[in-house]
C-alpha cells in the first residue's frame, strides 16, 4: 500500500485511483538510479520534506501552492499552460496572460519569458503573440 498522507488537502490525485502501467518506461539500470536518488533524498535531513503553501486569495487559508482548487473554499484557479501552477494575480507580482488564438492561460511573467524564448509563439498553439505588460 502506498502512503499518500503527505498529499491530503491537495488536488494531487491518489496513486491508487489510477491503474499502473503494465510495462516499465525506464530500463532496469535507470530505474535503479532513480530509486537510489529517491532513497537518498528522502533520508537527507537537510532536505525540507514539506510542501510549500500559499494563502488562498478568496478565503485566506493556507494550502499547497500548486493546487488549482482551494480545499477550504473550493475556489478554482486557471492553470498556467507553461508551469501547471494556478494563475493567481498576486503570485510573483504577475497576472494572467491569455493566448489570442487558443485562449490558453499563463502566468504573465512566464508568458513573456516563453515568448522571448520561443520566437514570440504560444507554447500551446505556436501562433505568434505579443507580450503582456
Amino acid at each position: 500500500m502506498i502512503d499518500n498522507s503527505d498529499f491530503v488537502g491537495t488536488d494531487i490525485p491518489a496513486p491508487f485511483d489510477y491503474a499502473l502501467p503494465k510495462v516499465q518506461f525506464l530500463d532496469d539500470d535507470k530505474r535503479e538510479e532513480v530509486r537510489d536518488w529517491v532513497l537518498q533524498i528522502s533520508m537527507n535531513q537537510e532536505v525540507d520534506q514539506t510542501l510549500r503553501t500559499r494563502a488562498c486569495p478568496s478565503c485566506g487559508e493556507q494550502h499547497y501552492e500548486a493546487s488549482t482548487i482551494c480545499p477550504h473554499c473550493n475556489n478554482n484557479y486557471l492553470s498556467c499552460i507553461g508551469s501547471g501552477y494556478p494563475v493567481v494575480k498576486m503570485r510573483m507580482g504577475g497576472g494572467i496572460a491569455e493566448c489570442t488564438k487558443c485562449s490558453s492561460t499563463f502566468d504573465k511573467k512566464l508568458w513573456n519569458a516563453s515568448l522571448r524564448n520561443n520566437d514570440s509563439k504560444c507554447l500551446w498553439c505556436t501562433e505568434k503573440q505579443q507580450p503582456v505588460y
